[in-house]
């Protein structure tokens, strides 16, 4: 939390209404030590729940994001230390039951998954789609009996739900309830095209299963009805009915399933990037499907069955919706180096160089820095970015560099960015209340005086970059701060102050 000087304190008080919000601490007495003092109360508690549900999540998403990460056990350790604070709280808290299954399935822990699920959905039976989640949960471990009975209370809760009675079919015929399984099916596409992908999963089943003898029924001719006799032939043993036996009828071989070509318009995604993940997706399957990409038109032509069109459709939609747009308020400023630890930001003898602030710490931090007599404001810059997208500020100028090739002659003219610069990476958790953020700051500056190379001289650069990633409420402000020295060469620090908050449509 924010905590701020006497000398603070008194421009706080000249600040006008925003200081009368939280009265000013007294005077010190003269030649006593300057205290510091708390300025900002405790968050409410339903706040803090859900701040941790959501941290916990991010956690979570850092752990398994595939980048390599060293301290992934760190992350998933801290995610579950936040869940249970949460759960220690309010037991029915939905965020963290929820996120405490997840995160098992992910770890494939099929036990603590089961009993978080089955935790969740004993306080909220009527919670349709988590009764799904936890089915494709048991599917994924092998459980399809119960996999099957989830999705059927999936079904029984939201009957007009297509996606939920597909996969109770799928689920029912994995766990070898055929006549079930094809009346499932048939609740969502033709007969024809449900036989088809019962067979389908069939032979898949059939190649999980191990080969194993089959019994061969052998027709003793003239045998005066003869009670079954078990015939032994190497190396299975077949059965003989009798000569009045009905005879068995067969099931006729299932109907060509019909395919159609049809194109799928994008408006906010690639082609390329989308054909890609919707091969992924639709991969083992067992549908046979063809994408062919159109960039110059950034269109999809989907050739396949009827079922698999309405896959794709799905999954376009949700691959295709307007990206949500966050504004990120920044602040590029430099500083004396003594400034963040009289603002209570920094403790003496502390290498951090990163801080979350809340609203109320914010407001106080703008107030520090206004009334403080030796800064300078290098940009004010608004951004705004679509989620998961990165966008760039930069303060300077492009400094032109000659490139010169090994045989001595001049390759071409590059160009280096000068200045301070940024790059800003928000991605949103799916609450909305949350998110990281990706930053990427760097001053760059010339040499004052050459450095000596193969072929002559050159201006070398000086360069300072850090690159962090933070987990912040969304409204929030993080400081950033990157030591540097000033041109009076004495030690300063260029802060950069960002408030990300999501754009309401």
């Amino acid at each position: 939390m924010l905590r701020t000087a006497a000398t603070v304190a008194a421009a706080l008080a000249a600040a006008g209404p925003l200081a009368a919000q939280s009265p000013a601490p007294p005077p010190p007495p003269a030649g006593a030590a300057v205290r510091t003092y708390l300025l900002v109360p405790p968050p409410a508690a339903g706040l803090l729940l859900d701040t941790d549900a959501e941290l916990a999540n991010i956690n979570v998403q850092m752990a398994f994001s595939g980048l390599p990460s060293p301290n992934k056990n760190e992350l998933l350790d801290l995610a579950r230390a936040r869940y249970l604070r949460a759960l220690g709280q309010n037991p029915a808290h939905q965020g963290a039951l929820l996120g405490l299954a997840r995160m098992a399935v992910r770890l494939d822990d099929r036990d603590r998954a089961a009993a978080a699920f089955e935790r969740y959905l004993t306080i909220y039976p009527a919670d349709a789609d988590t009764h799904h989640e936890a089915g494709l949960a048991y599917g994924r471990f092998g459980d399809w009996a119960g996999a099957a009975e989830h999705c059927a209370a999936a079904a029984r809760l939201d009957p007009e739900n297509r996606q939920y009675a597909a996969h109770l079919g799928f689920c029912l015929a994995r766990a070898g309830r055929w006549d079930e399984a094809e009346r499932a099916l048939a609740r969502v596409m033709p007969e024809a095209q449900a036989r088809a992908n019962l067979n389908a999963v069939r032979e898949h089943v059939a190649r999980l299963t191990p080969d194993v003898p089959k019994p061969i029924a052998v027709v003793i001719p003239d045998a005066p009805k003869p009670p079954p006799v078990l015939i032994p032939v190497a190396p299975v043993v077949a059965v003989v009915p009798p000569p009045d036996a009905p005879v068995p009828t067969v099931a006729p071989a299932p109907r060509a399933v019909p395919t159609l070509t049809a194109a799928y318009r994008l408006r906010n995604v690639a082609a390329n990037d989308t054909a890609i993940t919707l091969a992924q997706c639709l991969s083992g399957c067992g549908r046979e499907v063809g994408i062919t990409p159109v960039a110059k038109a950034n269109e999809l032509v989907v050739h396949g069955s009827a079922a698999t069109h309405a896959r794709v459709a799905a999954l376009v939609a949700d691959l295709d919706r307007e990206p949500t747009q966050i504004d990120i308020s920044t602040t590029m400023v430099q500083v004396p180096a003594g400034f963040l630890r009289e603002c209570g930001l920094a403790r003496p003898g502390a290498a951090d160089a990163v801080w979350t602030l809340t609203e109320r710490e914010a407001a106080l931090f703008s107030v520090a820095l206004r009334h403080h007599p030796k800064l300078t404001v290098l940009s004010r810059p608004q951004i705004r970015v679509a989620d998961g997208q990165t966008g760039f500020v930069q303060v300077g100028q492009d400094v032109p560099v000659s490139r010169v090739e090994s045989t001595g002659a001049l390759a071409r003219v590059g160009y280096v960015p000068a200045g301070v610069t940024a790059r800003l990476s928000p991605r949103l958790a799916p609450s909305g209340k949350a998110m990281l953020l990706r930053v990427e700051a760097q001053l760059c500056s010339p040499a004052a005086s050459p450095a000596r190379v193969e072929r002559g001289a050159a201006f070398p650069f000086d360069v300072q970059t850090v690159q962090t990633t933070v987990a912040v409420p969304t409204g929030h402000t993080v400081v950033l701060s990157v030591p540097t020295t000033g041109a009076d060469g004495k030690p300063t620090a260029v802060l950069y102050v960002m408030t990300p908050t999501v754009r309401q449509p």
